[in-house]
């Protein structure tokens, strides 16, 4: 009888003993399986919301940019001014993540215009500042400063994020076409034109010097060399259109390929060409910390 009740309390303790070591492994199952849920599903969408509020950031450093810019257009002054611009966002703590990335660079002769009158050709060439992403959650985008304007790329198209100095205005009683536009040139300093990582960069630009203004009268087309067609294309129709009910395909038309962008102007019965004024600006810019 006592041996039996010694086995009966045998195998009751190896029944503790297996109780407790499958409610280890179940424990250290849930344990696993929530994280493997956390990693796999809830990461990416923290880490997607995290790279899109950083290309929300990258587009208000951007309208910065072209507010500093501005300012120095309007006093002419050769005073520098930075613009913090911040490439890429950390990876998430305790948890598999990858960060993000960006480029900087200041790029010269990307941008031109060109300008056919009844008696002559005029052609001008401008330097663009331009950020780009290498993301790993969320979808790619670029914000470029070009002609005074900021627009923002991405795979599946580009669109004016804030639109340039340009007027239209007619005249009610000589019915003249006036257009009136200011545009910077980005001039390179030295070396310092590119930077590339996650960090916070200063972006520096600087008043260098301004033309006369250009009048040009009886303007027939006005062309754009750009690898942003579309978002030009949106922002003259929109503007040319909104500008004292002048209509398409009566004033002007627009045409454009995957680099270019033409406006023709036309004359009619009451009203001539339009003359175009252009206000020319050079400012020197870098990236990075020091001044050249």
């Amino acid at each position: 009888m006592k041996k039996n009740i010694r086995m009966i309390k045998k195998l009751r303790d190896s029944n503790e003993g297996m109780v407790g070591i499958v409610v280890a492994v179940l424990i250290i199952g849930l344990f696993v399986t929530i994280i493997t849920s956390i990693q796999t599903i809830y990461v990416p969408i923290w880490m997607e919301q995290k790279e899109a509020e950083h290309m929300e950031d990258i587009a208000n450093q951007f309208s910065m940019l072209k507010y500093a810019i501005d300012t120095q257009l309007i006093t002419e002054k050769a005073i520098p001014i930075s613009t913090s611009i911040k490439l890429g966002s950390k990876e998430m703590p305790f948890f598999s993540s990858s960060r993000s990335f960006g480029s900087l660079d200041i790029l010269s002769d990307q941008f031109s215009l060109s300008v056919c009158s009844d008696t002559n050709t005029y052609s001008y060439s401008f330097g663009t500042i331009k950020y780009s992403s290498k993301n790993s959650y969320f979808l790619d985008q670029s914000y470029i400063y070009e002609g005074g304007a900021i627009i923002m790329d991405q795979i599946k198209g580009n669109i004016m994020a804030i639109c340039p100095s340009f007027s239209v205005e007619l005249d009610p009683y000589t019915y003249e076409i006036n257009i009136s536009c200011n545009i910077a040139n980005i001039s390179r300093v030295k070396e310092k034109t590119s930077v590339s990582g996650y960090g916070t960069y200063p972006l520096k630009t600087e008043f260098s010097n301004s033309l006369p203004p250009v009048i040009i009268t009886g303007v027939n087309n006005l062309t754009i060399n750009t690898k942003y067609p579309n978002a030009w294309e949106n922002f003259f129709n929109r503007t040319i259109t909104e500008s004292e009910d002048l209509e398409y395909g009566i004033h002007f038309s627009i045409s454009k390929n995957s680099n270019s962008l033409k406006v023709d102007f036309f004359a009619g019965n009451v009203w001539d060409k339009p003359n175009l004024i252009i206000s020319l600006y050079n400012i020197n810019a870098q990236v990075g910390p020091g001044w050249v």
